[in-house]
């Protein structure tokens, strides 16, 4: 089965592309249906420098958008994994 989506603009925000992955997945109504993989790929990739960037009114997007740099800046100086989203943390209990 393959699915595909193009985004109306171009994003260099790891959560623009993690959310349309989370509904395309979703649109796929696999209630309990046993999965081997899932992959997803990226055509149409340019340097962030040569694309036009929609600007955004929303504080949570904004904010998200500049965090990017800083996680991949810190994955570059202390390794994979040097940040992380709280979220993404299992919780200790």
């Amino acid at each position: 089965m393959t699915r595909a989506r193009t985004l109306g603009e171009p994003t260099d925000c790891s959560a623009t592309l993690q959310s349309r992955l989370y509904g395309l997945h979703d649109s796929l109504g696999l209630q309990r249906a046993r999965q081997r993989s899932i992959g997803a790929r990226a055509l149409g990739l340019c340097p962030v420098e040569s694309a036009a960037v929609q600007l955004s009114f929303d504080r949570r997007t904004e904010l998200r958008r500049r965090l990017d740099p800083v996680v991949d800046r810190a994955a570059r100086s202390f390794g994979p994994g040097a940040l992380t989203r709280a979220a993404l943390l299992a919780r200790a209990g």
